[in-house]
């Protein structure tokens, strides 16, 4: 074989070897860890949908999850709405967050780039995992840092 050969082969098996490390990794992180993690998960399910309702000044505040979650991890969407006001709006969030000893994180941002929102919260799993009861930090509509009390119930699992 030539040089020119033996590069252009070696650099093609140096891609090839590449791309099956990368796959490997990849099923490795996305399959194999997830399905080990959930078969061997033994804590409290928070899968389903949480509500919570307030009210404050004359409106109606309304909070909405979807949890989906892998093991101790979490992950899905939330509404926020305030409704019978001079400014309502519905601010619609995507989440991550993890359980650990009891306690519940998670970390909203806004789901779009139009009305752009932050909020953290930090919630106790009670009730034998039927309401996390916490609080949350968030960004106003006025770019101000409010935070507040609340409960969520499961209404579906």
């Amino acid at each position: 074989m030539s040089i020119e050969e033996t590069v252009f082969w070696g650099t093609i098996s140096g891609v090839l070897a590449t791309v099956f490390l990368w796959f490997c990794g990849h099923i490795f992180k996305n399959v194999v860890i997830p399905t080990y993690q959930k078969a061997s998960y033994d804590g409290v399910d928070l899968k389903g949908r949480w509500t919570s309702v307030s009210k404050e000044k004359g409106a109606t505040y309304t909070y909405q999850l979807d949890i989906k979650q892998s093991a101790h991890k979490v992950c899905g969407t939330a509404v926020i709405t305030k409704s019978n006001s001079d400014s309502d709006y519905i601010q619609d969030f995507k989440f991550t967050g993890e359980t650990w000893e009891g306690y519940l994180t998670l970390n909203m941002r806004s789901s779009t780039n139009i009305s752009l929102s932050f909020v953290s919260g930090l919630f106790k799993i009670e009730d034998r995992g039927a309401a996390l009861r916490g609080a949350w930090a968030y960004r106003t509509r006025c770019d101000n840092v409010e935070n507040e009390e609340v409960a969520l119930t499961r209404i579906q699992g």
